[in-house]
């Protein structure tokens, strides 16, 4: 429920972001003043920083402790939260980068969490309980927004103030409420210590005490480019795009487009199609890919035909200059829908949720025993895809940037059907 709270606050954060600052850069020019801060800007910049900081972020909750850790981690996501609410852009900027420290320590702490609250038997089911939280989280955000922004055709000082204290509040209690976590019973049992120590010894975990952050890069980096999966290294960067675009850049568009009605209410609907896609994809075909029911190529198959879908009813239902700013112009097939517009944010959504979870599965056969340092490779590259994705969308309007994320994902999907291929080959080969 803590961290429900914090990337409840974050996920709504990542939607509006862009939007709010383009809002208040007009409220500028109308005060004689000047303001070139933008969204994509802060964005590129905190997840830049999180793609490093994710290889010091398991030493440094090692070094300050699981709930200290935490704690400093949450408060960097307060401060960006807060920096909003009356937007400098020094203060956005530096803001995004404290952040993106903060994300890589807390994904860390997180981690321990889960694993020292938990046992083998029950893993696999609390991990499903924790997980499900986290795919609450964004819907629960966006049923704030629509709440908040009922009827507002533009986010002003008001709204502005009144979401971003809010925002911060709520990731503020949520690590409040990460303090009341104790360590659990039988890790105070020797024996069950010794054990989890000897299994972090075998399997090279980050909290490995014979490395170091940048060993811990060389040695992920050299598990992962010597093995087959190195084709992989596509669909990584398509997952990074993708998610940049439907975190951000198709939400800004719905917001920037002044045909609708409540363009910036309408930004929290999307956000709730998005979120019950992700949590019906992310469900449904993690579980029938866990029980056998459909093959991963099958499953990675049907996600990158449901963000086609998207992608293409998106080309045609919004105008292609709202990336940029608002607009009155028409979409290319007329008059935008927002209808059409929630139905592809719950397409995207399914989507994402049927990529990550063979993504992760395909890894787990390849590496086994090493996934999490090869897990570690596959955030660096699609968060550096993410920084990379939002400093395209800040200079260029809708049509390249769904060119190139189809493009991207199409050859993503192919390499993943290589590997895939690669692996029953070889499988074949050892009989």
């Amino acid at each position: 429920f803590s961290f429900m709270l914090i990337f409840a606050s974050f996920k709504v954060c990542l939607e509006i972001e862009e939007r709010v600052t383009i809002t208040y850069r007009k409220e500028a020019q109308q005060n004689n003043d000047i303001f070139k801060g933008k969204g994509y800007t802060s964005l590129a910049i905190l997840y830049a920083v999180f793609a490093i900081s994710k290889w010091f972020g398991p030493f440094i909750s090692d070094f300050l402790g699981v709930k200290l850790s935490c704690l400093v981690a949450g408060a960097c996501y307060c401060f960006y939260m807060a920096s909003f609410i009356h937007p400098f852009i020094e203060t956005i900027y530096i803001a995004a980068a404290v952040t993106g420290i903060g994300a890589g320590v807390i994904w860390s702490a997180q981690a321990s969490i889960v694993l020292s609250s938990t046992d083998t038997k029950h893993s696999k089911r609390d991990g499903r309980i924790f997980w499900g939280f986290m795919q609450f989280s964004r819907l629960v955000g966006n049923i704030f927004l629509v709440l908040t922004l009922k009827d507002t055709k533009t986010i002003g000082e008001h709204h502005r103030t009144l979401i971003f204290t809010v925002l911060a509040s709520a990731c503020g209690l949520g690590t409040l409420l990460l303090l009341l976590i104790f360590p659990p019973k039988f890790l105070q049992d020797p024996q069950e210590q010794e054990k989890i120590k000897l299994n972090t010894e075998e399997t090279s975990l980050p909290g490995d005490k014979t490395l170091n952050p940048f060993k811990f890069f060389h040695q992920s980096m050299r598990m992962f480019f010597n093995s087959i999966a190195v084709p992989l290294v596509f669909i990584f960067i398509y997952t990074g795009f993708a998610f940049a675009f439907y975190s951000s850049t198709f939400m800004t568009c719905i917001g920037n487009i002044k045909y609708f009605a409540n363009p910036d209410e309408y930004i929290g609907i999307a956000g709730i199609s998005l979120g019950i896609g992700e949590i019906i994809g992310g469900s449904i075909f993690g579980i029938a890919g866990e029980k056998k029911l459909c093959g991963r190529k099958s499953i990675i198959s049907v996600g990158i035909f449901f963000h086609l879908f998207a992608y293409g009813f998106i080309f045609f239902n919004i105008p292609f200059e709202s990336t940029l700013g608002e607009t009155s112009k028409n979409a290319f097939w007329g008059e935008p829908s927002m209808l059409m517009a929630a139905t592809c944010a719950f397409f995207l959504g399914l989507g994402g949720g049927c990529t990550y979870s063979q993504i992760y599965a395909l890894l787990g056969k390849i590496f086994e025993a090493d996934s999490p340092l090869v897990f570690e490779v596959f955030t660096f590259i699609q968060s550096l895809s993410i920084a990379g994705f939002y400093l395209l969308t800040g200079s260029t309007n809708l049509f390249p940037q769904l060119m190139i994320v189809v493009a991207v994902g199409i050859f993503g999907v192919l390499t993943y059907y290589f590997v895939e291929w690669r692996i029953n080959s070889q499988a074949k080969r050892e009989l």
